[in-house]
């Protein structure tokens, strides 16, 4: 510790002037964390440094480096920053990380350069399972150097109902599997922060929906129903459904939608709990397995090509071919077959026209085109998969590109001071309500002449 002491006083750090010296942090991820001998350095170096006066790490460089191996890596990533974080004087933090390429393994480092007290905002990423996606996405609003902005993955642990979080823009990749998550940021929407995708409207929506709001924005949408559930709902009994039909009209089903389509959840992902059927028979087999979940059944598209469209900050579109009858990792094309400039027209219109009514800054809109027409089958996808390895190099760039655009002009106009009113929360804008005017009483028509012809009546 002594020795490590001098070599700080020893040289000049300060980067304002020239200095070279580097405090350079590292640490392999053996389980969860820091090593205990890194870990008892840096406890030990804040005593040490405070003692004696508390300045030898001014204005000084530092980095950290990660050897990612197991899980853990991030908050190893954090613990060593935090390291450089101790006094308030001078906390800058540019945080990036970056995959090596070819080999699957991710380097983490942070160098300082920022400082927060200054009206610094932040753009955050929450995510999970995600490798190539989040990093690359602070890599690249981090790489545009704008002053006064920074982004970094969201670190999060318990939330006090009367502290605003510390984000002007968070980008949600994992809510809707931690409903944890989903609490915190309805708590940072309401307190200001830009989240992508709006909470409360992703908790409202489902699949039903979409399609009920796409045939009245006239996108082709295939037959539909909604199922009640084939198991009683937990906590419930038959008593909870007396308002249930019985038996159900199974012909009127099938006549409205056929025998060859899909079940599915009305609130589901993934391909999860997804039943294609082919006859009666495999209908009600898949029905049996669908437990206490409500499902939808919609006609089978007998397509000849399938799209999936990316949409950023409902303005941007990427039409990208895709193939849901391969294996997942596979289902991008990246050799795709030639499309005629009409459909591509209409489902950069269709495409635009959902995401815009629903609300939604990031999200992908399925196309399966039967006969030259585009069917929306899927457009909930508040957090679409936007891996390198899925999506392929090229779309992968511009999915980054375009994301970093939003959330930077998104920052930069934050915070976003919503009215407290759930319309505004949802998204809705509501028309003011007109008065009916009163008609001026019309005079009597003059008689007609006897054998004059009328006129049509005007169609509405």
């Amino acid at each position: 510790m002594q020795e490590t002491r001098k070599k700080v006083i020893a040289f000049n750090g300060d980067v304002r002037k020239g200095g070279n010296t580097a405090i350079l942090l590292g640490s392999p991820t053996y389980f969860s964390n820091i090593s205990p001998e890194i870990a008892a350095l840096m406890e030990r170096a804040c005593y040490v440094f405070r003692a004696n006066g508390g300045g030898l790490f001014r204005r000084k460089v530092g980095a950290a480096v990660v050897a990612v191996r197991r899980a853990g890596a991030i908050p190893a990533f954090d613990a060593l920053n935090y390291f450089f974080l101790q006094r308030n004087d001078h906390p800058w933090v540019d945080r990036c990380r970056t995959l090596e390429p070819h080999s699957g393994r991710y380097i983490l480092c942070a160098c300082l350069g920022v400082d927060r007290r200054n009206g610094m905002k932040k753009i955050g990423v929450l995510f999970g399972v995600e490798n190539s996606f989040p990093g690359a996405l602070v890599e690249r609003v981090n790489a545009r150097h704008i002053d006064g902005l920074q982004a970094e993955f969201v670190r999060i642990g318990t939330v006090a109902l009367d502290k605003a979080p510390q984000y002007a823009v968070i980008v949600d990749r994992i809510s809707h599997d931690v409903p944890f998550y989903r609490a915190f940021l309805k708590h940072a929407a309401f307190n200001g922060t830009v989240v992508i995708n709006n909470p409360f409207w992703w908790s409202a929506d489902d699949k039903f929906f979409n399609y009920t709001l796409a045939a009245h924005l006239g996108v082709a949408v295939p037959p539909t129903v909604i199922l009640p559930h084939k198991q009683l709902p937990a906590g419930t009994t038959d008593r909870a459904m007396r308002n249930l039909e019985f038996p159900l009209d199974w012909d009127a089903v099938f006549a409205y939608v056929g025998e060859s389509g899909f079940l599915k959840p009305v609130d589901g992902g993934g391909w999860r709990d997804v039943f294609h059927v082919h006859n009666r028979e495999e209908f009600f087999r898949a029905y049996d397995q669908s437990r206490d979940l409500c499902m939808m059944y919609q006609k089978a598209v007998d397509f000849t090509q399938y799209y999936r469209c990316f949409v950023v900050g409902q303005k941007k579109v990427r039409v990208m071919p895709y193939d849901p009858l391969r294996p997942h990792a596979d289902r991008y094309v990246q050799t795709p077959p030639d499309c005629s400039k009409r459909l591509l027209r209409r489902m950069e219109h269709d495409a635009l026209k959902l995401c815009r009514a629903l609300g939604y800054d990031l999200n992908t809109v399925e196309f399966a085109v039967e006969k030259g027409i585009p069917y929306a089958i899927d457009f909930m996808n508040p957090a679409p998969d936007a891996e390198i390895t899925s999506v392929g190099q090229e779309s992968f760039e511009w999915i980054v590109e375009q994301m970093a655009d939003l959330v930077i002009a998104k920052a930069l106009a934050a915070p976003h001071i919503p009215e407290m009113r759930w319309s505004a929360f949802l998204g809705a804008e509501l028309a003011p309500v007109k008065k009916a005017k009163k008609k001026p009483a019309r005079k009597k028509a003059a008689a007609k002449k006897k054998g004059a012809p009328s006129r049509p009546a005007k169609v509405a």
